[in-house]
């Protein structure tokens, strides 16, 4: 490869070797797009190195007219490769409706992914999240209003279920650099016409906002929101190192069936940003739902932990009851939701 194409190649290998992934299956998310296909591409050329068995997973939403080509031309790429290459598209049950298209289609892509993932024996999801799109999650975020933790952006790995984790091994690469690998390759990949609706928020943060940004207010905006990401990232993760452990003395053994108990004593001298990281750390612990956990619930939480008073109570989306006698912390998830989020299939 020329010298253009040596950063991104170094960038991958660097996260793959960091992250200790070698010497086993990896499916990666393809939709055909230039950064989806770079990573295709660049991840080819290292699998020998690293020994890897990759796999191909392309979601065919099916809300365009040409996206079955897509499908189509994604697995004619893979052929030529030599990888095996798997299509979805979305069940009756799943069609998209015309309210929350964006959510909807990213939740229905992410089950296929993570069931094709279990079935081909993948502990890794490998997708093409770039620098611009780490950007754009950002500022988007700060636009709906975030804490420390939403201004961390995109995290490099997350947990899908106990057996398969996502990954993002482009978050240091911008697009660009993609798009003069593919050049440089004389490799060809498809272009989305709703890349450029502006119906869709990411859309209009791309093509609108962030431009107007560099030419009115910074010019090197992307680079100062990355550098804020970077910032909140390491804040962050000082505070949960705190909170795990604060959350520990709490527990104390305070685990019962389907109720946690909470010495909030261990709390009263902790900064209210710990006690919110503590929470969340108690939501991922437990496996309870967190989508519809908004910053007021979790400042909610925070207060009623510093709250003398007996009897508070507060109840939480997912079916999460909590409850504050004296100095401790009781919560509880009803048994009915939990069978109901197992049945629906709803990712936590």
């Amino acid at each position: 490869m020329s010298k253009k194409t040596i950063y991104p190649l170094e960038a991958i290998r660097e996260v793959f070797q960091r992250l200790q992934i070698c010497d086993q299956s990896l499916l990666i998310a393809v939709s055909g797009g230039a950064d989806s296909v770079g990573l295709l591409v660049l991840l080819n050329e290292l699998k020998n190195e690293l020994n890897l068995e990759l796999h191909v997973g392309h979601f065919d939403h099916q809300l365009r007219s040409g996206s079955r080509a897509d499908a189509e031309w994604v697995q004619s790429l893979c052929k030529e490769m030599s990888i095996n290459c798997v299509v979805g598209t979305p069940s009756e049950d799943n069609k998209l409706k015309p309210a929350g298209v964006e959510e909807s289609a990213r939740r229905n892509r992410y089950h296929f992914l993570k069931s094709l993932a279990e079935e081909l024996n993948c502990p890794w999801i490998a997708v093409a999240h770039t620098e611009n799109d780490q950007v754009e999650t950002v500022l988007h975020h700060i636009a709906r209003g975030t804490g420390l933790k939403g201004l961390q952006g995109i995290p490099e790995t997350r947990d899908l279920s106990p057996e398969v984790s996502l990954l993002r091994p482009l978050l240091k690469i911008r697009r660009e650099q993609l798009i003069d690998v593919l050049s440089t390759l004389q490799q060809t990949f498809r272009i989305d016409q709703t890349n450029t609706d502006s119906a869709y928020t990411r859309n209009r943060i791309r093509h609108e906002v962030i431009p107007y940004l560099r030419t009115s207010l910074n010019p090197q905006i992307d680079q100062a929101l990355i550098n804020l990401s970077n910032q909140a990232q390491e804040a962050q993760n000082a505070i949960e190192q705190i909170a795990d452990h604060v959350l520990s003395k709490a527990l104390d053994g305070g685990i019962e069936g389907q109720i946690v108990r909470l010495n909030t004593e261990q709390f009263v001298t902790q900064p209210r940003a710990v006690i919110i990281a503590a929470m969340m750390i108690l939501w991922e612990q437990q496996r309870w739902p967190r989508q519809r956990m908004s910053q007021h619930h979790w400042t909610q939480l925070a207060d009623i932990t510093l709250n003398n008073k007996s009897a508070t109570g507060l109840s939480c989306p997912g079916g999460i009851q909590v409850i504050l006698r004296r100095k401790v912390m009781e919560f509880q998830r009803k048994t009915e939701l939990q069978k109901l989020d197992r049945s629906s299939g709803s990712p936590n």
